[in-house]
């Protein structure tokens, strides 16, 4: 491929994850964590989900619109990473006026 190629495949894939949180969060995991990022259903499940919780997200993909989420998920299952580091930050980028709200107890 030659530059311009790259360079049009990595707009494409921008554009992606600024519409699909699921695509966000493996880029997310790739280029900033520099870490390979692990697939299971629970991420998918996880990231229609939260992409329900945005209201403009969830008529486009219609989507049933939720107001609130209470995750339980046992250690290391990747909640920290996908909610407050990925989600959030994806969220305000879709939506500035959002608020969240994101409590942690250990």
């Amino acid at each position: 491929m030659n530059q311009k190629e790259l360079a049009l495949k990595e707009l494409a894939l921008r554009y992606k994850a600024r519409n699909d949180f699921a695509t966000f969060l493996y880029l997310k995991w790739e280029r900033y964590d520099k870490k390979d990022f692990l697939h299971n259903w629970h991420f998918a499940y996880l990231a229609k989900m939260l992409e329900s919780t945005i209201p403009s997200l969830a008529l486009r993909q219609n989507l049933e619109l939720n107001t609130r989420i209470m995750l339980n998920m046992p250690p290391s299952y990747g909640k920290t990473e996908t909610l407050a580091r990925a989600f959030i930050p994806f969220g305000l980028g879709v939506d500035r006026t959002r608020k969240f709200m994101y409590i942690s107890y250990s």
